[in-house]
């Protein structure tokens, strides 16, 4: 699974938080940081990390990566597109 194919699944995964938020996914750029725009809260962001390691059955070593690896859902393909490589 290549970059943009994780992308085009985590943005499925954020979708339905996005709902409940009432923000447009259009409105959440690839680079957009997560937390620092309050589209989601810490705990949030970790459970949709949990959510996505089930879903591509890989797991994130996040003691090894940066923040901006994870805060940003390009930041999530691109880790998780690494971790999925064999």
């Amino acid at each position: 699974m290549n970059e943009n194919e994780v992308l085009l699944r985590l943005r499925t995964l954020l979708k339905p938080r996005l709902a409940q938020l009432g923000v447009a996914e259009k409105d959440v750029a690839d680079t957009l940081n997560l937390t620092r725009s309050g589209v989601l809260d810490s705990f949030a962001l970790m459970d949709l990390l949990a959510e996505a390691e089930t879903a591509f059955g890989a797991q994130l070593d996040l003691d090894v990566l940066a923040v901006e690896d994870f805060a940003t859902l390009r930041g999530m393909a691109r880790s998780f597109a690494k971790a999925l490589k064999p």
